[in-house]
């Protein structure tokens, strides 16, 4: 049976004409206009956020192709009154059982990756109403160091020092013996109720609260600065007992870590910490044709060497060493 042309032009032809259509009015558009932001603070999330998008974008464009794959050899066939179905029938079940594959593969980690994004959003929002004169909150502190990249959820930045805060969203379990809301740490490893545990996202803190460490020595020319490590578990109920270097908390059990010593940094060290920690927490966006240079991010990038523990000059002054207008002008608690 010879095949009207009509029908070559009806599909899939149409439909491929009106996307290619619509795709070149959005390209146009974009070229018209300049967007009104070029940079921003990362909020809470926005790393996995992204990583979630790109996922959700593989899975709407496989789940295109397995409709594709699926309804073509099927007009081939009716087409061509018939003739080659079985070539038609073995070719579509070779193809769609790829693209369902790749389908899969796509949709599967996206729940989790929601998840910690909207622990790393409940997280983000508890500690952004820290914010303050004496307290700077930032977000999603992205770190290339050796060929790897990997990002520090929260930084918080006291007149004490920093804190490194690692998001972890647990679902919870109902089918437990005793209360299926709460855990308990010890410092060293989590514990939860279903009788699993975790010690990963221990040593993951203490990695990113070293790395931290050290960056804001470089940052202010060889002080020290004082930084702690914690695991925020939004929504659970933490039982701890600080016996290891991490401290796990509830993220609204933060706010009581913001004093966690009684020495105050410099001045000095207050402002260059905080203006590194903005730029290095900050995202840019390149327009399609921009009317003014933008200024590239500022990089987080180390020099490849070791870890180790500072031993240069502290950056912390005692109390009764500042006098009572030093005291005012740094903003002792």
């Amino acid at each position: 049976m010879n095949t009207p042309f009509w029908f070559y032009l009806l599909f899939p032809g149409l439909p491929f004409l009106t996307l290619a259509f619509f795709m070149h009015r959005i390209t146009k558009n974009r070229h018209a206009a300049q967007q009104p932001v070029y940079s921003m603070r990362r909020p809470a999330g926005y790393s996995l956020q992204q990583e979630a998008n790109n996922l959700w974008e593989d899975f709407t464009l496989w789940a295109s192709a397995s409709v594709l794959v699926a309804v073509v050899p099927t007009l081939a066939v009716i087409a061509s009154g018939g003739v080659g179905m079985i070539g038609a029938i073995i070719a579509g079940v070779i193809m769609c059982s790829f693209t369902l594959w790749k389908l899969w593969k796509a949709y599967a980690p996206l729940p989790g990756y929601w998840l910690g994004v909207r622990g790393e959003q409940a997280t983000g929002g508890e500690l952004d109403t820290m914010q303050g004169d004496l307290v700077r909150v930032f977000h999603d502190l992205v770190i290339t160091e050796k060929g790897e990249t990997w990002n520090i959820d929260h930084v918080i930045l006291t007149r004490c020092g920093l804190i490194s805060i690692e998001t972890k969203a647990r679902r919870k379990k109902m089918n437990v013996v005793g209360k299926a809301h709460a855990l308990s740490s010890d410092g060293r490893r989590v514990d939860f109720p279903d009788g699993s545990y975790d010690t990963q996202s221990i040593e993951q803190s203490l990695r990113n609260g070293k790395w931290l460490a050290r960056k804001s020595e470089e940052w202010t020319g060889g002080d020290n600065i004082p930084v702690i490590a914690v695991v925020a578990y939004p929504g659970w109920l933490v039982n701890h007992t600080d016996k290891g270097e991490v401290y796990v908390r509830n993220p609204k059990e933060i706010r009581e870590m913001l004093n966690f010593q009684e020495h105050r940094l410099y001045e000095k060290n207050w402002h260059i910490l905080c203006n590194q920690l903005e730029a290095a927490c900050s995202v840019e966006f390149n327009d399609p044709k921009p009317k003014k240079k933008v200024l590239p991010q500022a990089s987080t990038k180390l020099p490849h060497h070791a870890l180790t523990k500072p031993t240069k000059k502290s950056a912390v002054a005692e109390k009764p060493e500042a006098t009572a207008g030093e005291e005012e002008s740094i903003g002792i608690l």
